[in-house]
């Protein structure tokens, strides 16, 4: 039972662990060209 029950919570974990990481990344990236927009400027 407790096997089951921790199965079912990995599988509502991982799509928002998914998403959490997706808009990690992209945060990330948008950062980052952001430094390169202020560098280019000056």
């Amino acid at each position: 039972m407790k096997q089951k029950l921790a199965k079912s919570v990995k599988n509502l974990i991982k799509p928002c662990y998914e998403a959490i990481k997706k808009l990690a990344g992209k945060w990330q990236w948008l950062s980052k060209r952001n430094m390169w927009r202020r560098a280019e400027v000056k």
